[in-house]
């Protein structure tokens, strides 16, 4: 990872949090694996990685408290608007960082942009958002309160993302499922934690744990025996 890469990350989150925006959201995506490595496990073996996309969850995008037009807030770093795909679905795109808003999307029929009127933005349903909610964490990134997916969420969707990968987004599936069995790895590795990863397993739709030991079975077979 670049240094310059990742000060900018820092300036949005400075800039997110002095307009309050940073409280009515939770960092998910790549990202995540950064601050996990670096701010919550102890020694971590995850693998490194590089990813221009900053996504971040709205979890009640009809209650938001905070207002700010984030365009603007972010005009002077270099940011610029971006129109992405046939929906009109907004980035804000960097040549470093490229910020998308997403929220839960319950299901067919709901891929149209829901309109983030008090921030000038607008955000991309996607399915299965819902599982990084089970539980989050709070996070103190250099006297910043950023709050991310438990590592056991962010795993438990990675997997079930991968195994819907098709087309253009095919060669990340592998990506992806080696990520989450990394965390996966560093959860195992501690007590309570172990807990938490059986906890939250157990608060996942049955059909959706069906498919997380669908895709662990053959090769960890020692995950899908402590999980059951």
């Amino acid at each position: 990872m670049e240094k310059g890469q990742y000060k900018l990350l820092l300036e949005v989150l400075d800039r997110l949090n002095r307009h309050k925006i940073l409280k009515d959201l939770v960092l998910v995506g790549g990202w995540c694996v950064y601050f996990y490595r670096e701010y919550y496990f102890k020694g971590s073996y995850i693998s490194p990685f590089r990813t221009p996309d900053l996504d971040f969850l709205v979890p009640a995008p009809g209650n938001i408290i905070s207002e700010g037009d984030l365009p603007e807030i972010l005009d002077d770093l270099g940011f610029i608007e971006d129109f992405r795909g046939s929906q009109g679905y907004v980035q804000l795109s960097h040549p470093d960082l490229k910020i998308e808003f997403l929220v839960h999307g319950k299901g067919r029929g709901t891929d149209r942009p829901v309109l983030l009127k008090k921030w000038n933005m607008n955000a991309q349903p996607l399915r299965f958002m819902d599982i990084l909610l089970i539980k989050t964490l709070d996070l103190n990134i250099k006297g910043i309160k950023l709050r991310v997916p438990h590592p056991a969420c962010f795993s438990f969707q990675k997997l079930i993302i991968s195994s819907r990968r098709t087309g253009r987004t095919a060669h990340k599936a592998d990506r992806d499922r080696q990520t989450a069995i990394e965390v996966i790895d560093e959860l195992m590795a501690d007590a309570d934690e172990q807990w938490l990863l059986k906890d939250i397993f157990t608060k996942i739709e049955v059909k959706q744990q069906k498919q997380i030991i669908k895709i662990l079975s053959g090769d960890r077979n020692d995950i899908i025996r402590f999980l059951k």
